[in-house]
């Protein structure tokens, strides 16, 4: 009986010495053991000073085969030898039930809890897009897309010249930027240079006298007032007739051509209702004029009539469905036509042509135009073909 408690005593001291750490394998060398175990007399069943006997009976220590851990304490029972404490193989040993500190996480962030959380800009607690922060919980800013506080518009891109300019405004005439619709911004209220305050380019005819480019701009395009559709102030010897203040104007201020430097009639030239081998003012338009090669029937007939229109002579008068010759008599100071007309072969070789009667091309009453296109007024002539037969060598007028 007494050999078996020693066992029993010796088998718990060995577990004892191996979970404290301190025991040693034998030197390989020299064979010897480690450092003595240190055990008491009550270990290995003796009685102790109070002559008690120790009647504990070792349990299993369990399996001890696995990794020994690092820094966990093993404590064991005094009566019964029994080992408590939990192995949590990272080196810690911890109470049962509790969660080690590298097991807990943060809870994700949430936009919209008016907490600013990580990878967020800002939180205003809202979904709402138009105030600083978006529901997104992003910062506000021109370009994002969202209209925001301050903002009229927001596209969301880097062009200029669409309808929301790039500072998030809405695009108008006058912002200094070309957006679609307008042919010009300069950003300004002046309506005399190159771009009008209704962002259009600015021309002569428009009403607006352009600075350093145009002398006046009645917006016509009439040329017998005192403002040309060229925009250049009327005056004697231009080749515009100013209706009202001159009685002709032939391009010239030249003397003895019908038309004098003031742009009068001149006296003995082309007297009212008189043919003269002179030019004479066809009255009402703005500078054509008639002569004759001669005249008869006491300045009633004009033979082989000659228009000139401006600075060009040669006009060749033929036959036309829209020859008006009871408008022509009187542009001549004449009552009217007789109804005698003659017509023949005449040449119209350059710098001749032929022209015919018409109300349109270089103005609305009754003249001769070109035979080519219509337009004469101070250009070359373009029909130089004459033929047999058709062109005016004879009209009478009352």
């Amino acid at each position: 009986m007494q050999s078996e408690r020693n066992r029993t005593s010796c088998l718990v001291a060995g577990l004892t010495w191996i979970l404290s750490g301190c025991g040693q394998d034998a030197d390989p060398t020299t064979g010897a053991s480690g450092p003595t175990l240190p055990l008491s007399l009550g270990d290995y069943g003796e009685s102790g000073p109070g002559g008690a006997e120790d009647t504990g009976v070792a349990t299993d220590p369990g399996d001890t085969s696995g990794p020994a851990p690092t820094t966990g304490a093993a404590t064991g029972d005094a009566s019964t030898g029994a080992m408590t404490g939990v192995d949590t193989g990272v080196g810690e040993t911890t109470e049962p039930g509790t969660v080690s500190a590298s097991e807990t996480t943060a809870p994700p962030a949430e936009c919209g809890n008016g907490v600013v959380e990580d990878g967020e800009e800002c939180d205003d607690g809202n979904g709402n897009d138009g105030d600083t922060c978006t529901g997104a919980c992003k910062l506000a800013y021109c370009g994002d897309g969202i209209v925001g506080p301050g903002e009229a518009c927001d596209d969301g891109n880097g062009v200029d010249d669409d309808l929301c300019t790039n500072e998030c405004s809405a695009a108008s005439c006058g912002d200094g930027t070309v957006q679609g619709g307008e042919e010009c911004d300069d950003g300004n209220a002046s309506d005399t240079d190159a771009c009008l305050t209704s962002c259009v380019a600015a021309e002569c005819g428009d009403g607006f006298v352009r600075a350093g480019v145009e002398q006046c701009d009645d917006g016509d395009a009439d040329d017998g007032d005192a403002c040309l559709g060229t925009c250049k102030l009327a005056k004697c010897g231009d080749g515009e007739l100013q209706v009202g203040v001159e009685q002709c104007d032939d391009g010239n201020v030249s003397a003895g051509d019908g038309c004098g430097a003031t742009c009068k009639l001149e006296n003995g030239v082309c007297a009212p209702g008189k043919f003269a081998t002179s030019f004479c003012l066809q009255v009402g338009t703005k500078s054509q004029y008639t002569r004759c090669s001669s005249v008869a029937d006491g300045g009633k007939t004009c033979i082989n009539p000659e228009i000139k229109y401006g600075n060009i002579e040669g006009g060749i008068p033929g036959t036309h469905a829209d020859n008006d010759y009871d408008e022509w008599c009187a542009q001549l100071g004449f009552v009217g036509w007789s109804g005698s007309v003659t017509y023949g072969l005449r040449p119209c070789l350059a710098p001749k042509g032929r022209v015919f009667g018409c109300t349109s091309y270089d103005e609305a009453i009754f003249h001769w135009c070109d035979y080519e296109d219509g337009y004469w007024y101070n250009m070359s002539l373009g029909w130089h073909d004459c033929p047999a037969e058709e062109e005016i060598t004879a009209i009478t007028c009352l």
